[in-house]
């Protein structure tokens, strides 16, 4: 993403931030391990599958209210959803999550569960395939 490249580096310290890349699945698993929370404060991501991923690994999320984000989190339930480009309410929602481990554990767990029931592939990809075919979706 040169676009996004250009603006981090005039932005920030270049060593405040990792720019990770493409990571294999037990790079994954180790980086939602050694996390607290997901947060991922775009206002453009049509889903959240990393919002998926952070819950399947029982990391709480945070994201803006924006998109499908705003869909996919359960506000105090599973993670929180904060106003777009409001730095402070972001800061604060990342404050709160960061000191206090048990609403960490808790909503992590909400969102795994939440994954295992409501977000499996297979019920999806039933859906879609009905939708393509033109079949009913109510059978």
């Amino acid at each position: 993403m040169p676009s996004f490249t250009r603006v981090w580096k005039h932005l920030l310290p270049l060593n405040c931030i990792t720019m990770l890349g493409p990571l294999n699945d037990q790079q994954r698993r180790d980086f939602f391990a050694g996390i607290d929370v997901f947060v991922l404060p775009s206002i453009s991501d049509s889903f959240g599958l990393v919002f998926l991923e952070a819950w399947a690994n029982g990391v709480p999320v945070i994201g803006y209210r924006a998109g499908g984000v705003a869909d996919v989190i359960r506000h105090e339930q599973d993670g929180l959803l904060v106003p777009c480009g409001v730095l402070s309410k972001l800061a604060e929602s990342i404050r709160r999550l960061v000191d206090d481990p048990d609403l960490r554990a808790s909503w992590g767990n909400a969102g795994r569960e939440r994954l295992e029931r409501d977000f499996r592939w297979e019920e999806k990809l039933e859906i879609a395939e009905r939708v393509l075919t033109g079949s009913s979706l109510l059978t």
